[in-house]
């Protein structure tokens, strides 16, 4: 019994002194966060501000009339017959035209939107990292709704009224990349232009247009990649959602869950003690890894868009060293930082895919004044026959009645990162 006893009086004390220590823990963590308070507030303000002046009001705002579509489109989902129209797999069917037919006043409504000079698509920056945004469900419909009509036209003989609406549909897709700086809306962009790019391509490389409607076709894309905002602005979003969370007295970290208690708050100072047990002091060094990040994107960034007869080095963001090495320090970096990379090149791609599109344009065009295909690409403007991945002239191929251009992509050991235009007689 006597051995029981101390045992148990062990055990008393053992678990006397975890919960003293936790609570020493908690006070150095809390007294770090109340000294640094006022440092925190500052910085803070100072990411709400920036945030907040990218918001725009009035009626010329765009986003008015895109809720309003969104609000008629309601739960609604596409059929799968008109989402196969649009990605190509199938041609018009009576059932896709009665779609179109009754999703008109959708269409018509977002159109009014593409005609207003900006959208700015209201945040609740407050929140900081829970930031309450609206509802995007249903952007991509309203992209495809665009789509499909232009398709439609096109294939009915109303080249110029499909044109047209791909112009529509472009600048749907600039307004909404362009609706706020956040990490979300920029993904849902780049989608959103793929969508029409792909249909577009199918048409131009089908030989669908003539040489003013090529030359039309040509300037679209221009403007789209001109619109493209820098994916190192959403980086620095994040960063700032985070900044603004530091500005609330509580755990920043617990905060982020509706499930967050007192025993979870001593769980997550234990996390936070290279900071002294302060998750405020923790999220502000994960801040700084972000903008870390965030000047290495500007760099890959400036590096793809400029045009030089050389290879480049676009192997990543930051070396694997320096993110393992970040992460072991800061834990929260792994939990807040997702896979940048992956989506930068998402741009990378686009940007590829589009600059591919305006040189099928161009060399479309000189089949209709030659009527051959080119032998070289030298004929046209390097920065179009220029493949940014690699610093080399896109590959140049022909099989049959049809004249292919090949890119192996970022990682050319992937084949499902090739990027390939196939143009047709």
């Amino acid at each position: 019994m006597k051995i029981i006893k101390k045992i148990v009086k062990w055990i008393g004390l053992v678990c006397a002194a975890l919960i003293i220590l936790m609570l020493i823990c908690v006070a150095i963590g809390t007294i770090v966060d109340v000294s640094n308070g006022p440092k925190f507030q500052k910085i803070a303000k100072q990411a709400l501000d920036d945030l907040n002046a990218s918001t725009r009001t009035g009626e010329d705002n765009a986003w008015n009339d895109y809720k309003i579509a969104l609000d008629k489109l309601g739960e609604y989902r596409l059929s799968d017959e008109l989402n196969d129209y649009v990605r190509g797999n199938i041609k018009i069917t009576p059932e896709i035209k009665q779609a179109l037919k009754d999703h008109a006043d959708i269409i018509n409504t977002a159109k009014k939107g593409t005609d207003k000079p900006y959208c700015s698509i209201p945040v609740k920056y407050e929140g900081g990292m829970t930031a309450e945004i609206p509802s995007l469900t249903g952007l991509l419909a309203i992209s495809k709704l665009f789509t499909a009509q232009a398709l439609l036209n096109i294939e009915s003989g109303r080249v110029e009224d499909g044109i047209n609406y791909f112009h529509h549909a472009f600048i749907y897709a600039r307004h909404i990349i362009n609706g706020n700086p956040l990490l979300i809306n920029y993904m849902i962009g780049i989608a959103l232009n793929k969508i029409t790019i792909n249909a577009l391509s199918r048409q131009m490389a089908a030989g669908r247009f003539n040489k003013q409607q090529l030359a039309q076709v040509e300037k679209l894309l221009g403007e789209q990649e001109n619109g493209l905002p820098l994916f190192k602005d959403a980086v620095e979003s994040e960063a700032n959602g985070m900044a603004i969370s530091l500005a609330d007295v509580r755990n920043p970290i617990t905060a982020m869950s509706e499930k967050s208690n007192f025993l979870t708050d001593i769980l997550v100072r234990l996390f936070c003690w290279r900071e002294f047990f302060s998750p405020r002091l923790t999220v502000l060094k994960a801040i700084e890894f972000h903008r870390r990040i965030r000047d290495s994107i500007g760099k890959q960034e400036k590096a793809f868009s400029a045009y030089t007869e050389e290879e480049r080095d676009l192997t990543g963001v930051l070396s694997q060293a320096d993110r393992r090495d970040a992460i072991l320090k800061n834990l929260f970096i792994k939990l807040s930082a997702p896979n940048y990379e992956a989506m930068l090149n998402r741009k990378f791609e686009l940007i590829a895919v589009i600059r591919m599109n305006r040189l099928g344009t161009a060399i479309q065009s000189y089949y209709l004044t030659s009527r051959r295909f080119p032998q070289s690409l030298k004929l046209f403007d390097p920065v179009i026959t220029f493949d940014p991945y690699v610093g080399k002239a896109w590959r140049l191929s022909k099989e049959g009645d049809s004249l292919i251009l090949h890119s192996p992509g970022k990682d050319s050991g992937l084949p499902d990162d090739d990027i390939m235009l196939v143009l047709y007689k």
